[in-house]
């Protein structure tokens, strides 16, 4: 006999999602260098006309300026955020269906109506977020910063440069484990006939029970 005063668990106890962070090579990433002038043409660091920042991309840069000139660059800071799956656009769609709150609201009206067209709305909620969660899986997120440090003297004849730079790099990835447990769960309400409660089994409540109660 099904109870009409046990109320289905929140959803959201059900789902178990981790990000992995990870150290990345700088050949994981678009461009290893953090000029901001060179950023802001797309990482063409040995074209720039910058011959303070010349030791971050090419030497021969130093050599460009028409006269001699002494410069200190400091600090040198930069910062990329590589996307190359563009999780964060997908990230934002599945933000903006609202799927957490159709399935609390699914969920809701099954507590309050144990009837078989509130159980198909919860199983529907179930399967369609499971399967938007899945989808948003295993998408990378990476990130370079830098700072960096120039001292020199530039020019035609003759030009020289002390640098020293720094650069942190990670990375994360999207991981979602729980969309067995989900699948589960939805066959698990879908089995049960809640119009004519007579119909069930006991193994059928059961495996039932064992998914509200854990």
């Amino acid at each position: 006999m099904l109870n009409r005063s046990a109320g289905l668990p929140d959803p959201s106890v059900f789902l178990l999602i981790t990000v992995s962070v990870v150290v990345l090579s700088s050949s994981l990433l678009a461009q290893s260098g953090f000029d901001p002038r060179s950023m802001g043409m797309g990482g063409t660091g040995v074209a720039v006309a910058n011959p303070a920042t010349a030791p971050f991309f090419n030497p021969a840069v130093l050599s460009i300026e028409e006269r001699e000139r002494f410069s200190i660059d400091f600090p040198t800071l930069g910062a990329r955020v590589y996307d190359p799956e563009n999780f964060m656009d997908e990230l934002n769609a599945f933000q903006n269906l609202d799927l957490v709150d159709e399935l609390n609201d699914a969920v809701g009206d099954l507590s309050g109506d144990l009837t078989n067209a509130f159980r198909d709305d919860v199983v529907e909620s179930i399967n369609l977020l499971n399967s938007s969660l899945a989808s948003l899986g295993g998408n990378p997120v990476q990130a370079n910063i830098g700072i960096g440090l120039t001292l020199g003297d530039t020019g035609q004849k003759f030009g020289w440069t002390l640098y020293t730079a720094g650069t942190v790099q990670v990375g994360t990835i999207f991981n979602y484990s729980d969309g067995e447990f989900l699948e589960g769960f939805a066959d698990a309400i879908d089995d049960v006939d809640f119009d004519n409660p007579a119909n069930n089994t006991e193994a059928e409540l059961q495996e039932l029970a064992n998914y509200v109660h854990g």
